[in-house]
């Protein structure tokens, strides 16, 4: 938590990767971790990422053995 101004303010942080991030990580143009942290260290601006494609879909499922599978299909 945070105390400033007399208000104290909750924070969640979690920082878990989670299933969406594999998927999306899979079927975008960019290193969305690398992305994330060039903005936090200042090193290029949000104008600098351009334009974030997603030309394909991710798909999570459960095979025959209850492991997670991930199927990439291309729009």
């Amino acid at each position: 938590f945070i105390i400033e101004d007399n208000y104290i303010y909750l924070l969640e942080i979690n920082s878990r990767f989670t299933t969406s991030y594999v998927g999306l990580q899979k079927i975008i143009n960019i290193n969305i971790a690398k992305t994330i942290i060039d903005l936090i260290d200042k090193k290029i601006s949000v104008e600098e990422i351009g334009e974030i494609d997603y030309s394909s879909k991710a798909s999570f499922y459960k095979n025959d053995d209850g492991i997670l599978e991930i199927k990439i299909e291309d729009n």
